[in-house]
């Protein structure tokens, strides 16, 4: 499947072939899609601030659903039902209800900036991809302690809605309402017998004028919910364990699950890399061969780095993880290697080189020179005069003297 991204801008140009379509380089970083609700000075009005706010997601919570996010849609902003599934069945929540559940959740991109409003289509109920917005705010909506009142009160009012609702229209037809009722009923222990379900269903529809042969809009729903009229809907749509606990006992798995090292012979040194994700240039250094070569006795070797440690710092960094299968499980589940290294009959580590080091990932290789240049035209530089987006600013006097000097290169080559 195409990228969401792409199909709008082939949308776009497929509409007006002849029209110009405009765009500007933007790069997308973590800062972007994480929220400190502990931050007294940041407002929070947003929806998504709101419900983060409510269901107490740290930072550290919201980095590693990220995290998990990512793993899964990279190189992607979105992810599918079968992405979506395995992160949802990571987080404790039963296979049964999480089609639903999934399209449930895409319906925030009508009223979030943060997220990525390409479903413009108000009766489509069908879409098949979910963003990190969307997950984090449907995650945050379903936590068993988020209160059922206020603004936090509507939007899983809303959510709840639009669980039973399956109709294209929007509107919830009695069969679906009668669902509700049941699930209400299995939730506070009340008989789930289809005679009382019934009974129970009529009556609840005449709380909003409707009969039962009648259909519930959105609006309707949410004033009787909101004037006390409809009880009972704060039992809906909860996650069956709070994501911040799961989240600890998956990083409990993980820890527990990696193997130690057997080696007693040898030591293990600080991992080479920073601990922080995101906030700025890596700092590595690595053992020399020269260096290795020149400590005889293993045991005393602090140069040497076991295969657990540089795993653990590699993971720590960012993981290169597989989207396996269905159950996130099997033999073909595989990490990518974030490290090459020498190993000699001795058991001595050579030349351990990160995958950051080679040239497709070194910050300064000419590729992410050339991309560092690009961010400075397309962005607005404060100096003194400042630089407008979209320009070269002081500098187009020197990128005039690189293409003349290409330029006399080029003339040099054709003539030879």
């Amino acid at each position: 499947m195409l990228d969401p991204g792409i199909l709008e801008f082939l949308r776009k140009f497929l509409k007006d072939r002849e029209q110009a379509i405009s765009f500007c380089i933007s790069e997308f970083t973590q800062d972007m899609f994480l929220v400190d609700v502990s931050d007294s000075r940041q407002e929070m009005k947003k929806t998504q601030e709101m419900l983060l706010q409510a269901a107490d997601l740290s930072l550290n919570d919201q980095k590693q659903v990220y995290r998990d996010f990512f793993s899964e849609a990279f190189p992607k902003l979105f992810v599918t039902f079968p992405q979506f599934r395995r992160i949802m069945l990571k987080y404790g929540w039963p296979p049964d209800h999480l089609k639903n559940i999934f399209r449930t959740l895409t319906f925030r991109a009508e009223f979030s900036d943060r997220s990525f409003n390409l479903r413009k289509h108000p009766g489509r109920m069908d879409a098949k991809y979910l963003s990190y917005s969307e997950l984090i705010c449907g995650l945050a909506a379903c936590e068993p302690h988020v209160p059922h009142g206020d603004q936090t009160g509507e939007s899983r009012t809303r959510y709840i809605f639009r669980f039973y609702c399956r109709d294209p229209s929007g509107k919830l037809d009695f069969s679906e309402f009668r669902e509700m009722v049941r699930d209400i009923r299995r939730c506070k222990g009340f008989s789930t017998d289809e005679i009382d379900v019934l009974n129970e269903a009529t009556v609840s529809a005449k709380v909003f004028n409707c009969e039962e042969h009648a259909s519930l809009t959105l609006t309707d729903f949410l004033t009787g919910v909101g004037q006390l009229k409809f009880r009972g809907t704060s039992h809906l749509l909860r996650a069956p364990v709070s994501l911040p606990i799961r989240l600890r006992e998956n990083e409990k798995m993980r820890q527990t699950s990696s193997v130690p090292s057997t080696n007693k012979g040898s030591s293990t040194i600080s991992p080479p890399l920073s601990p922080d994700i995101g906030t700025g240039a890596r700092k590595r250094t690595r053992p020399t061969s020269e260096a290795v070569e020149n400590n005889s006795d293993i045991g005393d070797s602090s140069h040497i780095m076991s295969f657990e440690a540089m795993a653990d710092a590699a993971e720590d960094d960012m993981s290169f993880i597989s989207p396996s299968f269905e159950d996130n499980v099997g033999p073909d589940s595989y990490d990518y290697a974030t490290h090459v290294v020498r190993v000699k009959r001795t058991g001595q580590v050579l030349d351990v080189q990160s995958l950051w080091e080679f040239e497709a990932f070194n910050v300064s290789s000419e590729a992410n020179e050339m991309l560092k240049g690009l961010r400075y035209f397309e962005r607005t530089v404060k100096n003194d005069p400042d630089k407008m987006p979209m320009s070269w600013g002081k500098e187009r006097v020197n990128l005039a003297i690189v293409w003349t000097q290409i330029a006399e290169i080029d003339h040099k080559f054709q003539k030879s």
